[in-house]
């Protein structure tokens, strides 16, 4: 039986609750990283995007790798971050998050049919540009197009590019002479345009480390990496209606003329972000960018009511600190989604939930059994020598192929792999390497032996 007919008589019920497309599904009994799994067996039979929330950013970066190693590089698998920075404080967020954000939007309005997407929980909570926003700021450049080298750099300021001697990091940009190099969240490394007058001459890839160009491209995408844009258009009205503010509420106004001055400048300062509802008069929030056949999965609802309890309590407290030392900053609310809001938003679709414990609740089930690898690691980590671990997990390894169960190991690198090939053989057992993507590995390619080790980032088994 192939892996994709065993997992469909698995997962059974799940595929008819993604066929029905209503309700509450709960999926009891995933330890590891079988959600990954899971997910990942589900994805090329999806009719929309899969939205995966997570209770902290720790939890949402391992269920990423988890599917990046079980699906492959290549699918549409991406990570939305949160800001990562205290609420009302004033640290801006990272251009690299940023970016990520821009780019999982742009990608949930353009191309969200084979998409998955991990979520902390605080990523969700926080409004963001409207939808209108992200299909006139984003544009693309590509060979023999007609551009002005100077109008690229106005809106690579605009979008919140920082101008540097040379490109390494995202968000970064350099000019030298005919030469645009830049770092924007839709590419893999940074892209070196060349302008030739006002036509642009070629687009290409570069390293970062020796400064030398690459691979060619076609077209290349450009989004912000800020969520507040810096255009002398958003700080005038982003001063205009703090000035409405003030004259509604002018206890403030002794405070902020610093302020005040600065949006009218149009000089970007820490935590401008903060200040996200006077730029955007209406902003909107990521569930405003969910399709209508988007499946959301919840992992571990009891831990998500707990973040979402804590966030609210931690930003409501933030904001009335702020307001003692007679600072003016939004509301909590114009800045992220109440609790009520979130769970209204989460009801409008189709859910999963990965509950460990089984309570009574509403929804229909799916009991699953499987099992971590939390005890081999325990036990491995209790041996007081190499040689002790390694005896050790060839007995656990011997002992499952008697049960008919064959054994992966994930390994970081190649190097890695043939160090391990090498010490596991020394305990007479037959070991491949295979440099090849889990999502192409099938049974048969480890029929012939006791261990099969394959490449890729995978925390827990």
């Amino acid at each position: 039986m192939s892996r994709e007919a065993d997992s469909h008589t698995l997962f059974g019920p799940l595929h008819r609750f993604l066929e029905k497309r209503e309700g509450l599904l709960r999926i009891h009994g995933l330890k590891g990283s079988s959600p990954a799994y899971l997910l990942s067996s589900i994805f090329h039979r999806a009719q929309g995007p899969l939205v995966v929330l997570t209770a902290d950013e720790e939890k949402a970066d391992r269920l990423h790798q988890e599917l990046l190693f079980f699906l492959g590089p290549e699918q549409s698998v991406f990570l939305y971050p949160g800001w990562e920075v205290n609420p009302f404080e004033r640290i801006s967020p990272q251009a690299e998050a940023m970016g990520q954000r821009w780019k999982a939007r742009h990608l949930l309005l353009s191309d969200p049919d084979r998409l998955v997407l991990v979520a902390p929980l605080r990523a969700v909570l926080q409004r963001v540009p409207p939808r209108a926003l992200h299909a006139s700021v984003a544009f693309s450049l590509s060979p023999n197009q007609e551009f002005g080298r100077e109008e690229l750099i106005r809106r690579l300021e605009g979008m919140g590019y920082t101008r540097s001697s040379l490109v390494t990091e995202a968000g970064e940009f350099a000019v030298r002479g005919y030469l645009v190099d830049l770092f924007p969240p839709s590419t893999p490394g940074p892209v070196r345009i060349e302008f030739s007058g006002d036509t642009v001459e070629s687009v290409r890839l570069f390293d970062p480390e020796s400064q030398r160009s690459s691979e060619a491209l076609e077209e290349t995408l450009i989004l912000p990496v800020k969520e507040v844009l810096l255009f002398r258009e958003y700080f005038e009205g982003a001063a205009g209606r703090l000035s409405e503010r003030l004259e509604e509420d002018p206890s403030h106004k002794d405070s902020v003329p610093q302020l005040l001055e600065r949006l009218r400048q149009g000089i970007p300062f820490p935590g401008v972000e903060f200040y996200l509802p006077y730029f955007y008069p209406a902003p909107e929030t990521l569930f405003d960018f969910l399709p209508p056949r988007t499946t959301l999965f919840l992992e571990e609802p009891s831990e998500l009511e707990d973040e979402l309890n804590r966030f609210g309590g931690e930003a409501e407290e933030a904001w009335r600190n702020a307001l003692s030392r007679e600072e003016i900053w939004p509301n909590p609310g114009e800045l992220f989604l109440k609790k009520e809001e979130f769970q209204e938003w989460s009801r409008y679709y189709p859910r999963v939930v990965f509950q460990a414990l089984e309570v009574e609740a509403e929804g229909e089930r799916l009991r699953l059994q499987t099992e971590s690898n939390e005890h081999l690691r325990s036990d491995l980590l209790a041996s007081k020598s190499e040689d002790g671990i390694l005896r050790l997990l060839a007995q656990r390894i011997r002992s499952g192929r008697e049960k008919g169960m064959g054994t992966l190991l994930a390994c970081f690198s190649l190097r890695s792999a043939q160090r391990l090939a090498e010490m596991l053989e020394k305990h007479d057992l037959s070991v491949q390497i295979l440099q090849k993507p889990f999502s192409d590995w099938t049974p048969a390619d480890s029929k012939e032996w006791e261990a099969t080790l394959l490449l890729g980032n995978l925390s827990r088994g």
